[in-house]
């Protein structure tokens, strides 16, 4: 719950006699929160997956062209930077 425009009313004395204010409750707000956290964590693990097999795949496409070219061939893959 999280209390909102909470106002402390005082006594003649200044001691607190009552608190008038509203409270909503986020417990939704809180669990969408969550789940859009861990569909995050998800999609960063998996864009690093793909990232790294990315990188793997132009570097056997290098050795392959590097073969290539030292055995006189033309090359097979054109890797953009």
């Amino acid at each position: 719950m999280e209390s909102r425009g909470t106002i402390a009313k005082r006594d003649a004395s200044g001691k607190p006699a009552r608190i008038t204010g509203t409270i909503a409750d986020i417990t939704e707000r809180k669990r969408a929160e969550e789940s859009l956290r861990e569909n995050l964590d998800e999609l960063e693990k998996f864009n690093q997956v793909a990232i790294g097999r990315e990188l793997r795949m132009i570097g056997l496409k290098q050795e392959i062209n590097d073969l290539l070219q030292d055995s006189g061939k033309d090359l097979k893959y054109e890797i953009v930077e």
